[in-house]
């Protein structure tokens, strides 16, 4: 499609997007629809032909083509790293633009897939969508070229497989011998937004920095909160707020140099002349950098300069670019961001749309220096998302080849759609919410109460780092000695066998079950017995179960004024479960209620652990709990990845 086409369709496309009843992108459908525009360049695109036109990419694998109710499509399968699968070759040209869709299922699960395009000057992702099994999922999106020439259009996941071999100290493969996979540290950077309450307030402390690796200051760093008064400069809470990041490893975006809404300008800087003005804006961008050079992650340069023209009015038409040209040259680790907001959050808003987006960030690089990469900062204040315009929108910027950051989240309602969609679009290299907490209430997305116990918004986000991090996977290696998982990028221990019982077991008898069953005993009906792994590991199993609460139990006495942790070691015979510790009371009540919902499924538990203390302790060792998880020396053990 030429550009005058392009344009012609460019406003029908997104009315369609935006009105469209089937809302693609968002329902997976029973059975596909035609591909769009007949196909287009693309041979074979119902695979009518069978497998005319399409060819494996990346490996020796198999493609086969299958049927089903009449739809054929065609499957990659024996895939072992994520960019194998199915490919096929067009002739591209520069002066056109493209877009591209194809209807996407996977045979288990859900995964994000890409469609990513390879030229002769690289790698250019195209679409993604959030495939799921049992039905099909749109992936739409578009590109350029940078060159005419041929390219090959291929697919690929976001999740890595990884295969883990366990081996003795002769070489040799160990069948049969339980595997665990704890992450350290995820590598998808995702936090929210703070502000100088969190420094002196412990609780507030706690809550933020067990959960995010990443932040914003929400005020703190601006120009109006170091230099109120023209002449004093006051970094004291931003220096006292970066230190706290530090000690806790949390990464930290510098917001902002400056922002270009005149509302928000100091009463003195509105009164300064042009000239004063000019000294005043290189006093500041001479401060506040060489202040934290080396310690941030990325600079907001000029905030909101699509919107907004304050230092542009003034200074000229060249001042964002003089001053990411500054910015990167007194600091030239971090990226340098234009930040925005209803670039995605809404299509009728002009002045950031993509297309405006990309056209500034095209004239800041063209402006000269040297500066390789600028961060496109999409603030997304969501009141309902439009998740097939941010689809849209997002491929639109992807094809930039520029890191994109989500940098001041928030939604009215239910975050869960809009942060899967963001968080598997693989141009999206790391999510900040602008959720900080305030004694009076949040600006609108709440996560947690004035006590810090969670409120629905923020169990709804918990839930999602759980699930993106996969905090612990186990299984079983096969008889060539390799255990196999999907894991997201980031750092990961592998253990050959489970840790041993926090605490030593507290009061809980034979918490090791080297002694047998020793202490425990049947709960409800089934079969209970003590087995040994291949390393001689001793764990209880329940099997031959008819109900959830079917499984083993163990008799405590509680005392009334204590606190009690516990934890054990689990892993179940099939598949993925949840399973939940029961305590029963003696009046016959409940507490922590609920098991496996799979009865069917054997439950295998080790190192289990009760211990209790009093308030006292608990105050003064809270930090120190997680310290007495001694892991063990793990021999016998090599991991490779197959996959990068």
């Amino acid at each position: 499609m030429d550009f005058r086409s392009y344009n012609l369709r460019q406003l029908q496309t997104l009315m369609k997007i935006v009105d469209s009843k089937t809302q693609i992108g968002e329902e997976c459908l029973e059975e596909p629809k035609r591909p769009q525009y007949g196909g287009g360049i693309i041979v074979n695109p119902e695979f009518k032909d069978g497998l005319k036109g399409w060819s494996v990419f990346g490996y020796d694998g198999k493609l086969e083509k299958r049927s089903e109710r009449g739809n054929n499509f065609i499957i990659a399968h024996s895939r072992s790293k994520q960019h194998h699968s199915i490919s096929q070759r067009v002739e591209m040209h520069k002066e056109k633009m493209y877009t591209l869709s194809a209807w996407i299922k996977v045979n288990e699960g859900n995964a994000s897939v890409v469609a990513a395009v390879k030229t002769k000057s690289g790698f250019t992702h195209a679409g993604a969508v959030v495939a799921q099994s049992g039905c099909w999922s749109m992936l739409k999106g578009g590109l350029t070229v940078e060159s005419s020439g041929p390219a090959e259009i291929y697919f690929e996941a976001r999740k890595t497989k990884v295969k883990i071999q366990a081996v003795d100290a002769h070489g040799r493969t160990i069948r049969g011998v339980n595997v665990t996979i704890s992450i350290k540290k995820a590598s998808f950077p995702f936090g929210t937004a703070i502000n100088k309450e969190i420094l002196n307030n412990p609780a507030y402390q706690n809550w933020f920095a067990t959960r995010f690796s990443v932040t914003t200051f929400e005020d703190e760093m601006k120009w109006y909160s170091t230099e109120n008064t023209q002449g004093h400069e006051d970094y004291s809470v931003a220096d006292s707020m970066l230190a706290f990041a530090q000690k806790n490893g949390i990464a930290v975006r510098g917001h902002n140099i400056f922002w270009d809404d005149p509302n928000y300008q100091q009463a003195w800087v509105k009164s300064l002349s042009p000239d004063q003005l000019r000294a005043a804006t290189m006093k500041r961008i001479n401060s506040i950098v060489p202040r934290y050079a080396g310690k941030l992650i990325a600079w907001d340069v000029v905030n909101e300069n699509l919107h907004f023209s304050f230092f542009e009015d003034k200074l000229g038409k060249g001042f964002s670019a003089e001053m990411y040209q500054k910015a990167h040259a007194l600091d030239p680790k971090p990226l340098v961001f234009m930040n925005e907001f209803s670039t995605l959050e809404s299509s009728g808003d002009v002045k950031s749309s993509p297309a405006n987006y990309v056209n500034k960030l095209k004239e800041i690089k063209s402006a000269g220096g040297n500066i390789p990469q600028i961060g496109i900062g999409l603030e997304s204040h969501f009141s309902k998302p439009n998740i097939p315009y941010v689809r849209a929108s997002l491929d639109t910027l992807a094809a930039t080849g520029m890191p994109i950051w989500i940098t001041e989240l928030d939604v009215k309602q239910d975050p869960n759609q809009i942060l899967k969609e963001l968080h598997s679009h693989p141009a999206i290299k790391g999510i900040v919410m602008w959720a900080s907490w305030h004694p009076q209430g949040c600006y609108r997305m709440c996560l947690t109460d004035n006590n810090f116990k969670n409120l629905p918004t923020g169990d709804v986000v918990d839930k999602l780092i759980n699930g993106w991090q996969h905090t612990r996977l186990t299984g079983m290696t096969d008889s060539n000695g390799l255990f196999e998982a999907q894991l997201f990028h980031g750092d990961y221990d592998c253990q050959r066998d489970p840790e041993p019982p926090q605490y030593r077991g507290g009061i809980i008898v034979n918490p090791e079950f080297d002694e047998g069953r020793k202490g425990w005993e049947v709960f409800g009906q089934g079969t209970v017995e003590v087995r040994e792994s291949n390393g001689r590991n001793r764990f209880i199993v329940t099997s031959s179960r008819s109900k959830p609460s079917d499984s083993f139990s163990q008799k405590v006495y509680l005392e009334e004024n204590k606190l009690y942790t516990f934890s054990a070691w689990v892993q179940i015979s099939d598949g993925s479960e949840t399973v939940d510790a029961i305590f029963k009371t003696p009046n016959g009540h409940l507490i922590k209620a609920g098991t496996s919902k799979n009865p069917e499924v054997e439950i295998w538990v080790d190192n289990v652990s009760l211990q209790p203390f009093t308030k006292e302790q608990w105050t003064s060792h809270q930090m120190e709990s997680i310290k007495k998880v001694i892991r063990p020396d793990i021999r016998h053990l090599s991991a490779s990845k197959l996959a990068a």
